[in-house]
């Protein structure tokens, strides 16, 4: 659990990050992999969030402007902005 975020772990496994535009924020030791092979399966991964960022892929120490961005997109478009930890993004495609 992340304060202030809900997570979506549970949909993973029908999710898919080809075209998808991502934002890897916070550190962990999955971070640099989970970046590397989302680039590989066809993911956009870029460092700021806007209103085209489809994914934000947290760690416990995410900071509070990408929280608050979070939480604003996914009021804004609630099915097409998802919310996963670094953690679960790493075993969906394999890194641990």
């Amino acid at each position: 659990m992340i304060k202030g975020l809900v997570l979506e772990d549970d949909i993973l496994a029908d999710f898919d990050f080809f075209g998808k535009v991502c934002v890897v924020s916070g550190d962990s030791e999955y971070r640099n992999s989970v970046k590397d092979k989302l680039k590989s399966i066809g993911a956009k991964v870029v460092s700021g969030m806007s209103g085209s960022t489809n994914a934000l892929i947290v760690s416990e120490n995410v900071g509070p402007a990408k929280k608050e961005k979070a939480l604003k997109l996914k009021s804004d478009k609630p099915d097409n902005f998802h919310i996963f930890t670094q953690q679960s993004v790493a075993k969906m495609l394999g890194i641990i």
